[in-house]
């Protein structure tokens, strides 16, 4: 059963009533002030509940709504904030097996073309991607490291267009990348860059 919004319970009331109320102006006036209250309180009820769904969220409801589920705000719009937290609720449901980390990257937006992932021995992701990346390279990269299982490494690779390719991993730590990712407000970055 699901729940419907009735915009009209005064009306449906009035025409609902027994034969002996039938063109009493006093009992419909009474039973119309009381289904407008009624009608309030369902109305109120309605927009709290629409309100904090994710697709219309915003502002401090969206703030909500990442906090329940681990994801900071990156200060990148509301867009990509709720795009953030559709990826949150799915790394918190994921086993870091390969296909979490390739729904990860298909929510974010990621087309097929430009990502490849494969297993890397041992016990290691890689990640190739092209293009140009829906998110800042960091906060990628901690997103899919956090997809992957505890003990398991992923190695992320982007190669822009028409540039040279970087080369992600979560094995050190990269002055000033620390920082950036701090600013983002995903915490401290575990990843070492090298030039491919």
């Amino acid at each position: 059963m699901t729940f419907e919004r009735n915009s009209t319970h005064a009306q449906d009331g009035v025409l609902k009533f027994a034969a002996p109320f039938w063109g009493k102006p006093r009992w419909a006036a009474l039973f119309v002030a009381i289904a407008r209250q009624v009608q309030d309180v369902e109305d109120a009820i309605c927009a709290s509940i629409t309100q904090r769904l994710l697709a219309n969220a915003t502002g401090a409801q969206l703030a909500v709504l990442g906090r329940l589920v681990g994801q900071l705000d990156p200060g990148l719009g509301e867009e990509v904030f709720r795009t953030l937290i559709r990826v949150r609720i799915r790394i918190n449901r994921s086993d870091g097996a390969r296909n979490d980390v390739l729904e990860v990257l298909q929510l974010l937006g990621i087309p097929l073309a430009q990502r490849t992932v494969t297993p890397s021995y041992p016990a290691k992701i890689r990640v190739d991607l092209t293009g140009t990346l829906p998110l800042p390279i960091g906060l990628l990269t901690q997103l899919l490291n956090d997809t992957c299982s505890a003990g398991v490494g992923c190695i992320v690779v982007w190669e822009p267009t028409g540039g040279s390719g970087f080369s992600f991993s979560n094995n050190t730590t990269v002055p000033g990348l620390n920082q950036a990712c701090a600013n983002l407000g995903v915490g401290p970055a575990r990843a070492s860059v090298s030039q491919v």
